[in-house]
């Protein structure tokens, strides 16, 4: 097991560390945190991450791709029930 801090798994993931924290904060992604308050530190094991994206379909988001300048990449999301 692998284990890796919050800039060892952004630059795996290939995501700006703020990104990578913003998807902790959420809790969309896993993820193991160690302390408390403002110290506290994110893990990530690297095989856990690697089951994680290829458990994860994308797909684009149809507004960014003529009005923006920018595509941007959307988790695919089940239909509601």
């Amino acid at each position: 097991m692998t284990l890796l801090t919050l800039n060892q798994a952004a630059e795996f993931l290939q995501l700006h560390p703020n990104r990578l924290r913003l998807k902790v904060v959420k809790d969309s992604i896993p993820h193991k945190r160690i302390g408390n308050g403002p110290k506290a530190r994110y893990r990530f094991l690297k095989e856990v991450l690697e089951e994680w994206i290829k458990g994860n379909t994308f797909d684009v988001d149809p507004r960014r791709i003529n009005g923006g300048s920018t595509l941007r990449i959307m988790p695919k999301m089940s239909p509601a029930v």
